[in-house]
């Protein structure tokens, strides 16, 4: 089958970047269609939207769902419309390169049985100022069943404004799950990778946009810490059901590792107001996972540092610093 691919743009409130957005996937080396889903903004991204559509009409689709969905509601309601073979969903505030098409497609290329096509990409602030360049240096360029599942238990390795998914496995597994405030791509990440390969493309494909929302990680935190143990819970466990031989100590190992991280990078910018109520949210989970696990909450509540591992602090961190700088 020849390759086929979607750009989902789910719009809300995000008009002063909209634009650059839109121009950037018009200038696709290889087009792609472009589907503009508007989720009742109230600045002028509709009005930008509605313009666009109109003098593009053969390469871009406007839709707009029957009222305000959220984002994760809205991204499915953006792809449930596709008609390729493969979708992306970029940000109305983020910036693909122009090679992005061609780079999905060779990804495809590399296996029969891919799934996600994923890439690396650059930070930008909201004056398009290069913060920093991540690359993802966990992945090898074929990951296959279970290794895909495994290697995202961590944290989501493939981002939101670097991928393409296969369509009818989005269908397959339910679309994104809405139940996630935060997580909803990384769950969905999670829910596809026992059903087939995630090709990783080491080459930087996207823009996304960061650091012009000062504080949002810390009002956000409450949510965040929810969407956690939902993800540590509920989900997780659920898809490891589907796997054969499940490997249930690399799920504890990981669920360790991703609570000290959570609290490491969340107490720099915990409201104290707010510290309290998060970890009485993570308490269940920690408790599940031992007393190690529960006394690093118990520091989190006093507002206290959360050490990383010696390992990752003083091993993989800068080894991943140093390796990160000689690829730039």
């Amino acid at each position: 089958m020849a390759f086929s691919h979607t750009f989902v743009v789910p719009s809300h409130n995000q008009g002063k970047y909209l634009p650059a957005t839109i121009e950037a996937l018009l200038g696709q080396e290889e087009p792609s269609e472009i589907i503009i889903s508007e989720d009742f903004s109230t600045d002028e991204s509709p009005q930008i939207a509605a313009s666009y559509a109109s003098r593009y009409p053969d390469r871009i689709r406007l839709t707009k769902p029957p009222e305000h969905r959220g984002m994760f509601p809205n991204w499915n309601w953006g792809v449930g419309l596709v008609r390729t073979q493969w979708a992306t969903i970029m940000g109305a505030d983020d910036v693909a390169l122009p090679f992005f098409s061609r780079t999905i497609r060779e990804g495809t290329e590399k296996s029969a049985n891919a799934a996600i096509v994923c890439a690396d990409w650059d930070f930008v602030d909201g004056d398009d100022k290069l913060l920093f360049s991540e690359k993802v240096l966990s992945l090898p360029t074929v990951s296959r069943p279970p290794d895909t599942f495994y290697q995202l238990l961590t944290a989501n390795k493939i981002h939101p404004a670097a991928h393409a998914f296969r369509h009818d496995i989005w269908r397959m597994v339910g679309g994104f799950p809405e139940k996630f405030r935060f997580y909803g791509d990384w769950g969905f990440f999670l829910s596809v990778a026992p059903h087939g390969d995630i090709v990783h493309m080491a080459r930087t494909i996207s823009r996304y946009r960061i650091a012009y929302r000062p504080g949002i990680i810390g009002r956000r935190m409450v949510e965040s810490f929810a969407d956690e143990v939902y993800m540590q819970t509920e989900h997780i466990p659920a898809i490891g059901r589907q796997i054969p031989n499940l490997r249930t100590d690399k799920l504890q190992a990981a669920a360790r590792r991703r609570l000290r991280h959570t609290l490491y990078h969340h107490i720099r910018e915990a409201p104290e107001a707010d510290r309290a109520g998060a970890a009485k949210i993570v308490e269940p989970w920690a408790r599940s996972l031992g007393p190690t696990s529960v006394a690093l909450v118990e520091r989190f509540a006093r507002g206290e540092d959360v050490p990383l591992e010696w390992f990752e602090a003083w091993v993989r961190q800068p080894a991943r610093r140093l390796y990160k700088a000689l690829r730039r």
